[in-house]
């Protein structure tokens, strides 16, 4: 993206980058332009077209059943049109999610495994915005978790479902204890960001702007949401699976965890 923004600087006031799922892993672009909308296209697909053809990414064979009654599109195309998504102005939820984005898909494919660790790292790093104490942010997660309980009560397990909802619950601490350990080291590890964590410090920048003067549980919300719908994801119910296994990781481990 950025050098799709210095090609088209003059061209291109904002734009919001989406993952999605919808017939095949791939990018969703909108752009908010200055230009006229044909003219503009026809640049572009140009543009990305002669990249395309010189970095091809490698075409693999359907997974089956497929997901959609629909085959995945064609690898290496570019298509105009087809889903409409929101773009708003710099300094808004989208463009900072939209930038971090960009600097993690400068550094690893978003694959399923990446995406998730992804979210993992921009839901816990809004809590750091707002509360550098390891303590207190444990605190945040227990109030935002009864929270979306209290208030949003399908996104919680049903009393039909108890047993297997916790089963589910810890199946998913299991197997992300160890990466959240490591995650949450990370993000409140203030003074040694790896270069590929640079990411990091602007995006916690942009959060705490968003949660300065409000109580932390509606803009941890309203973001996350951002965060999912531009992860092509769902929060119905993994939102609250997710605040749940954060607040375990911190009480099992909140003596171990390492932060300067």
């Amino acid at each position: 993206m950025p050098f799709i923004k210095q090609r088209f600087k003059a061209a291109i006031i904002s734009y919001s980058v989406y993952l999605s799922t919808l017939q095949g892993d791939h990018l969703v672009i909108s752009f908010n332009i200055s230009v006229n909308p044909e003219e503009f296209t026809n640049q572009f697909n140009t543009f990305i077209g002669n990249f395309i053809a010189r970095y091809p990414s490698k075409t693999l064979p359907p997974a089956y059943p497929l997901d959609s009654l629909f085959m995945d599109y064609p690898n290496n195309r570019l298509y105009f049109g087809i889903e409409k998504k929101l773009v708003l102005p710099p300094g808004a939820i989208q463009y900072g999610i939209t930038s971090a984005i960009i600097s993690g898909l400068a550094v690893n494919d978003m694959d399923e495994g990446a995406r998730f660790t992804f979210i993992l790292y921009m839901q816990l790093a809004v809590i750091k915005a707002k509360y550098n104490d390891m303590n207190d942010a444990c605190n945040a997660i227990a109030q935002i978790s009864e929270y979306v309980l209290a208030h949003n009560p399908g996104t919680a397990p049903t009393a039909a479902l108890p047993q297997q909802y916790a089963e589910i619950q810890q199946q998913l601490y299991d197997s992300n204890n160890n990466i959240l350990q490591e995650i949450i080291t990370d993000i409140w590890n203030t003074e040694n960001y790896s270069p590929e964590l640079l990411w990091l410090e602007d995006w916690i920048s942009v959060c705490r702007e968003l949660t300065k003067a409000h109580d932390i549980i509606q803009p941890f919300l309203t973001i996350s949401r951002s965060i999912f719908e531009q992860m092509g994801l769902s929060d119905t119910h993994l939102q609250y699976l997710l605040l749940n296994i954060y607040y375990k990781s911190f009480k099992t481990n909140l003596n171990t965890f390492y932060y300067e």
